[in-house]
């Protein structure tokens, strides 16, 4: 007696393995899945590096608007042609300092020796795109004489000169106040999705240490 074995359809299908048609279906699965979570990843990437860039753009504005305040609220004068301190024979005091630079004089006390006396330069340059602080003279030793670039990518900047009533200075003599309108910064591309920018403006900061009765 011989036993015999009966092999179904499916038996033959399961030995036969996959057909193309079905691996070609997984493949396409497969890849559409990659991709997706391909696609996720850059966006979320992106994502990250704007709001890196947006952080990173607000801390430079704060920072530079923080030490023109404190520079400016020091300063004894704001000078452009005319020499410092201020001379009354100098008739170039009558002229009014650019809305692209600013240059402040100070004079800190030294002790029983002559006071450190300096210069603080802020420059905007519209084709850079750049806001710079450089020093000159003598400033006190705590004070960082090195040449900084606060802003980058900024436009639209600009220094306006207020009198004590808060109008259009007429001259050097009576700016008693200076503010920076609303400027722009921004870093990275468009086309990377990692563009960012952020909008920045001063108060109105107050020249402390200046009499307007000479």
């Amino acid at each position: 007696m011989y036993l015999t074995r009966n092999h179904s359809a499916a038996d033959a299908r399961s030995a036969q393995g996959f057909s193309f048609v079905e691996l070609m279906v997984a493949m396409s699965i497969t890849m559409v899945v990659i991709a997706a979570l391909l696609s996720s990843y850059i966006f979320l990437g992106r994502n990250l590096v704007r709001y890196s860039n947006q952080q990173q753009l607000e801390a430079q504005s704060r920072r530079a608007l923080q030490l023109l305040g404190q520079d400016v609220r020091m300063a004894q004068d704001v000078s452009c042609a005319g020499t410092v301190p201020y001379n009354p024979n100098d008739a170039s005091w009558q002229t009014m300092p650019t809305a692209n630079q600013v240059t402040l004089y100070l004079s800190v006390p030294n002790g029983t020796n002559p006071p450190y006396n300096y210069t603080v330069k802020y420059t905007y340059d519209a084709n850079a795109r750049t806001l710079t602080r450089t020093i000159s003279g003598t400033p006190p030793p705590n004070i960082n004489s090195n040449p900084l670039t606060l802003l980058t990518g900024v436009t639209n900047f600009s220094f306006n000169y207020l009198d004590k009533q808060a109008r259009p200075a007429g001259n050097q003599l009576s700016v008693k106040q200076i503010e920076v309108p609303a400027f722009t910064t921004g870093t990275g591309t468009a086309r990377s999705g990692t563009w960012a920018r952020f909008t920045a403006a001063s108060a109105r900061l107050v020249l402390r240490n200046k009499h307007l009765i000479r």
